[in-house]
Parts: structure tokens; sequence; C-alpha cells
């Protein structure tokens, strides 16, 4: 029974070392703690902030927002459909026929993002419009998004540190096969 405290208290310090901290963009204060995570079902490795609850595989609530005015997410997917596959269910999420033009790209450490925000409601919580910044990339047989959304006023009032989020897990996000029948799609 004693083994077992040192093996906890070791676990406990590795993974306060794996956290990453990261520097909001110049000219602004503070800075975002993120720890990495890995999603064997969703087959995707990513980063996450420190203090916020992982409430679904891919979904992550900064914790605390118990008023929908301070409700912050950020989400993390991957999906074995085409990229029109995965965004004909994205349109299914939200309140819209099409999505908007890709207003830019970014490259991250595995992936190339189209970058698209737009304003929506989104499903179980149509009495309210949300900011929702959506990063979709794909290659082969999958496709991917990484999105934040806030209330448009919250958005604005955190604004550096949402940008600062989103794209320190654009540039965070790794697929490594997803899981299926038989194992990893990448033969694992």
């Amino acid at each position: 029974m004693m083994r077992s405290r040192p093996i906890a208290v070791l676990a406990s310090i590795l993974l306060v070392a794996s956290a990453c901290t990261w520097s909001l963009p110049e000219g602004d204060s503070g800075v975002i703690a993120m720890a990495p995570f890995v999603s064997d079902d969703l087959g995707i490795r990513g980063i996450a902030p420190i203090g916020w609850d992982q409430v679904e595989w891919d979904r992550f609530v900064r914790g605390g927002a118990e008023r929908i005015e301070d409700h912050m997410e950020l989400h993390q997917k991957a999906v074995p459909l085409t990229l029109d596959e995965m965004n004909a269910l994205l349109l299914e999420q939200i309140s819209l026929e099409e999505l908007p033009e890709s207003t830019a790209t970014y490259d991250g450490a595995a992936l190339t993002w189209d970058l698209l925000t737009l304003d929506t409601r989104i499903n179980g919580a149509d009495e309210f419009t949300f900011r929702l910044k959506l990063a979709v990339a794909a290659r082969e047989s999958e496709s991917y998004f990484v999105a934040v959304l806030a209330l448009p006023d919250t958005y604005d009032a955190n604004a550096t540190m949402l940008d600062a989020i989103f794209t320190h897990a654009l540039d965070a996000f790794t697929p490594v096969g997803m899981r299926g029948q038989g194992g990893h799609s990448d033969g694992r």
C-alpha cells in the first residue's frame, strides 16, 4: 500500500511538468497554462487550458462558468468522414444553411487549417447566439475541426485569451489514427 503513494506523487509531478505555458500576444499581459491530452477514441493529441473541464472526449468547458455569460468552450475533433460530410454534420448543429467562406488559412504543426468566424445558434441552446471561431482540415478519409465558442460579448471581452487558446490548439492538434473496429485506422 505504501508503494502506491510515491507512484501517485510521481504521476502528479509528471502531469504538472508536461503542462505548457504560453504568453499572450504582444501587448497583452498574462499567461495561459495548457496541458496535453490524448484521445485514443478520437485518434488525436492536443492541448487544453488547465482548469477547463473535459466534459466530453472532444469538448473542454471553462470551469466555474455557471452563468451563460461566462461560458466558453474549446472543441477538438477527428471524424472518419470527408470534409464535405463533416461540414454537413456541423451545419446540422448550427442554424445555417451553409458555412461562410474561409477567412484565412493557418499552418499548424500537423495540418493546414481553413479558418472561419461566425455568429450562430447551436442546437440545444437555441435561445442564445454564440460566436464560433472554427478551423477545419482534412486528409485522406479523416476530417478535423477545432473550435472555440462563447457569447459574442463574452468572446469580445476575452478575445485575446480565446484567440491564443485557439491558435495553440491548432498548433498542437495531431492526428494519431482513429480507433475503429480492429484497432487504429493507421494500422496500429
